[in-house]
């Protein structure tokens, strides 16, 4: 006598079962629709084609997409939204103070008295304000520089730290990415992590200081604000790109609602009206 057949089906096939029905509904659902069955198939997202749920069901977030806004590039637009808007001026100025406003603290087998010559010199040439700019000008114009000022040397040579003698360090000089032009025939070929990176930049006659000089790049801290992917940053002359390009929208969203809210404001008073001999 033959063994009996389990009723109850297995996991595996009742699994099987539901995939098979469900592929058939979506199928019905996109030839009601005018569509083949291979259209518009997805596999890595939720779907639901008859509430028209997901992203290829056909709804308004289907039409949903990126585009380029590269308002790095826009040197006067931010700096009007670093002075004129609040979050706008925080994201590129909170970051810079809070790295800088406390210095650093000095580690080695130094005496406390030359640490203390140190942090006084470091004061006193305002290494911390220059660094601070350097952050905060890369953060709002995606590139900046901050250039090793001493005494008598040739800015288009090496630095090397032993042939700087007593007095001839000046401090920084800031420079952002629209006061220098990167070499971008010329770059870095020495393996270490500035490989790829411009060797020289020149200094436009515009600039606060060390006009038209070459500088070679152990002369600078080079700092981006928004790395980018090799091409990208090919596009935007070896730079990153402003931290507020990635907040634009979210920034004008933010400021367009408040400032709505605002001006509600001057509408919240009491109308009255009277008529005569209402009473």
């Amino acid at each position: 006598m033959p063994p009996k057949r389990s009723a109850t089906k297995t996991r595996d096939q009742a699994l099987a079962d539901e995939a098979a029905t469900l592929d058939a509904l979506q199928t019905q659902t996109r030839k009601r629709k005018g569509r083949s069955a291979a259209t518009g198939k997805t596999f890595d997202s939720f779907n639901n084609f008859a509430a028209k749920l997901g992203v290829g069901a056909d709804n308004l977030l289907s039409s949903s997409t990126y585009g380029f806004n590269p308002i790095t590039r826009i040197r006067t637009l931010l700096e009007w939204i670093h002075r004129g808007s609040w979050i706008g001026g925080l994201a590129i100025d909170v970051v810079a103070e809070d790295m800088t406003r406390a210095g650093v603290d000095i580690l080695g087998e130094l005496k406390a008295e030359d640490r203390t010559k140190i942090e006084e010199a470091a004061t006193s040439l305002d290494v911390w304000g220059a660094t601070a700019d350097n952050v905060a000008w890369s953060r709002l114009y995606g590139g900046c520089i901050a250039v090793h000022l001493v005494k008598g040397q040739d800015y288009s040579t090496p630095l090397k730290i032993n042939t700087v003698g007593k007095g001839q360090y000046c401090g920084q000089i800031v420079l952002d990415r629209w006061m220098v032009r990167p070499s971008l025939e010329d770059l870095v070929t020495e393996e270490g992590p500035f490989m790829g990176l411009p060797k020289f930049y020149t200094v436009d006659a515009n600039a606060p200081g060390l006009r038209t000089k070459k500088i070679h790049y152990t002369r600078v801290i080079r700092l981006e604000g928004v790395r980018l992917p090799y091409w990208q940053r090919v596009a935007e002359n070896m730079w990153g790109i402003s931290v507020l390009e990635r907040l634009f929208d979210r920034l004008v969203i933010f400021d367009s609602a408040t400032t709505g809210a605002g001006q509600l404001v001057y509408k919240a008073y009491i109308r009255t009206y009277a008529i005569k001999g209402l009473r």
